[in-house]
């Protein structure tokens, strides 16, 4: 274990494998991304060892546990821990220990949102929060929510969801994004952009809108699809059929 953990990067960690961890952990292994998950209570530990999820049995707050994770060879970590004190101490202590990590924090008491992110979490989540809102959603408008489901979780579906970086040396820059969307690549869908230094995603883009190094994408479609304008992106050949520039 600690020899597989010891050659990743690029990886996540998430930090507290409790009830909302569980979820998670099913989401990274449904996306087959790398990552490490830190616990510090045994009858977890025993439960993932049994999984052969990479682990490490520690308290995520204490620096020797996140070097042993490879913090500093991450690309993102998750602080999922029991309280919000223990998650604010372990975002101040990630990012100090690695200023490009992204970093995403549960917040418990809804004042809590405001002082993580002011320790370094990039973003927030309440998941009583989020739950309340899924059941008032599914009560008065069923059909929305189904839509998002399929949006949040498309792997019961032929569709999926992602977000693509444009490279300076991608084919994709400087193009229009009706060029992207081609007669023969329909199934693909632009759901929103983010140009680079923006902050928001705007949904529904122009068609005409033009692509630029470190803009971002969001893309509904199937997979082979959207596998074959991330290697666009990154300024890589496509070798299987569909979207070629």
């Amino acid at each position: 274990m600690e020899n597989s953990i010891a050659h990743l990067e690029n990886h996540f960690i998430l930090c507290g494998s409790g009830k909302t961890g569980f979820y998670i952990i099913n989401q990274f292994q449904k996306q087959g991304v790398p990552f490490v998950v830190i616990d510090n209570k045994e009858e977890v530990v025993e439960k993932l060892k049994e999984t052969g999820i990479n682990y490490l049995w520690g308290d995520a707050t204490q620096e020797n546990t996140l070097k042993k994770a490879r913090i500093e060879k991450a690309k993102g970590l998750i602080a999922s821990l029991s309280k919000d004190a223990d998650n604010l101490f372990l975002v101040l202590t990630a990012r100090q220990m690695n200023i490009n990590l992204r970093i995403i924090a549960k917040a418990i008491e809804k004042t809590s949102h405001e002082k993580l992110r002011r320790a370094g979490a990039n973003d927030t989540v309440s998941p009583n929060e989020i739950g309340g809102i899924r059941i008032a959603t599914l009560m008065l408008k069923p059909s929305t929510a189904s839509i998002a489901d399929t949006l949040i979780d498309p792997s019961e579906t032929a569709f999926d969801l992602d977000e693509i970086l444009i490279n300076p040396h991608s084919e994709l820059s400087g193009k229009h994004l009706k060029e992207i969307v081609m007669p023969e690549n329909t199934e693909l869908i632009i759901l929103g952009i983010r140009k680079h230094g923006d902050k928001k995603f705007h949904f529904s883009p122009n068609s005409e809108e033009i692509l630029s190094p470190g803009d971002k994408i969001v893309v509904l479609g199937p997979r082979e699809l959207i596998n074959n304008l991330i290697t666009l992106a990154k300024g890589e050949e496509v070798s299987k059929p569909g979207i070629h520039f």
